[in-house]
């Protein structure tokens, strides 16, 4: 059976008297208001702190992109820009021929370059047309193959934009093994189209 007595009824058995309990009962009320009030202007104080601290980074952040140019773009060599547009040409300093962009948006770009692949039969040979591929992680600033174990190829634009795609979400990735550090020597960015004149 539960015992439902009140602290009242408890010190009133124990013998204190009614004016002896509505005294403590007061000094309780009165330190439990007087918590609240403690809480309340520490919770204040808090909401002032913590409103001074995110303006003051808030601010940071503005001083920093007005001081640096550069603030958001992606480091090209020397340079900084935005993003590196498809049908731009990169120079890397360990290759002699320039790659151009296939496919790219602010974190990966997808290049490629020609290469004549040479099948041999005896005395004869045959030339395949063919394509190589580099990946540039710009975030990571390394440049690598894709890490799938059978390549999807890079032959076509369309092949290109899906290895983007794929490496965008995550489903794939620069491969560990066969990477190494972006090492941009100069680039080209496309020609703008020029306007033509109807008449």
């Amino acid at each position: 059976m539960k015992n439902n007595k009140t602290r009242k009824e408890k010190w009133l058995e124990k013998g204190y008297t009614e004016e002896q309990i509505e005294c403590h009962l007061s000094f309780e009320r009165s330190k439990s208001k007087e918590s609240r009030k403690k809480h309340k202007r520490n919770n204040e104080k808090n909401k002032e702190i913590i409103t001074k601290i995110k303006e003051e980074i808030v601010n940071q952040i503005l001083e920093c992109m007005s001081h640096n140019n550069t603030f958001g773009m992606i480091p090209v060599g020397d340079t900084f820009i935005g993003m590196m547009p498809a049908g731009a040409k990169i120079k890397f300093q360990k290759e002699k021929r320039r790659y151009t962009v296939q496919a790219s948006n602010r974190f990966y770009s997808v290049c490629t370059k020609p290469q004549n692949l040479v099948t041999r039969r005896g005395k004869s040979g045959t030339v395949e047309k063919t394509v190589l591929y580099t990946i540039i992680d710009w975030y990571n600033q390394l440049r690598g193959t894709e890490n799938l174990v059978i390549g999807m190829g890079a032959e076509t634009r369309e092949d290109c934009e899906e290895m983007l795609e794929r490496l965008t979400t995550a489903e794939s990735d620069v491969s560990s093994r066969n990477w190494c550090p972006l090492d941009v020597e100069a680039f080209e960015l496309p020609k703008k189209p020029r306007p033509t004149n109807h008449p």
